[in-house]
């Protein structure tokens, strides 16, 4: 995951002023209300995304466990949020109605002192691969998407779109 200089000086030198702040954007086809912004400030969070649309980000009590590189050409990202608000739940259970479209999910850090910038550009956009769903936290795994069960190549060659086909 690339992250702007400013986030490795952060790392390195851990001002007590400047603090990151980590969001998570979760969408599916059977949201009802779109997609769902979540950050981990008590209060929320505006922002803008990395095309300069202006988002609000609602507090939401979650932890992420970032990918520990590309080992084995794994890259996963394990969040957990706590289970305060039914919406959540109800968007998930709901999510047995369409089982073949994906839970998309994209990860943007922040800094405190600049609510315009993404610092790990481009952000990471994953796919859930499980979620567990118990009284107290929803936890799942995102990675990247499966490409087995894409066809190769993409595009049918017909004679309609390829005329040069003809002989």
């Amino acid at each position: 995951m690339p992250i702007s200089n400013a986030l490795k000086n952060l790392y390195s030198s851990a001002p007590n002023d400047i603090y990151e702040i980590e969001t998570l954007e979760i969408n599916h086809p059977q949201f009802i209300q779109g997609p769902r912004y979540i950050c981990n400030q008590r209060d929320g969070f505006s922002a803008q995304d990395e095309n300069s649309n202006p988002v609000f980000y609602e507090a939401s009590a979650f932890s992420v466990i970032k990918p520990k590189g590309q080992i084995g050409g794994k890259i996963e990202l394990q969040v957990t949020l706590d289970n305060t608000t039914r919406d959540t739940m109800e968007d998930l259970e709901r999510l047995s109605t369409s089982p073949t479209d994906p839970i998309d999910v994209i990860y943007r850090v922040y800094l405190s002192n600049d609510p315009n910038t993404v610092q790990n550009l481009p952000p990471l956009r994953l796919d859930v691969l499980g979620v567990v769903a118990t009284v107290r936290y929803i936890s799942f795994v995102a990675g990247l998407p499966n490409f087995r069960f894409n066809p190769f190549p993409k595009y049918r060659y017909e004679l309609e779109k390829f005329p040069g086909l003809v002989r």
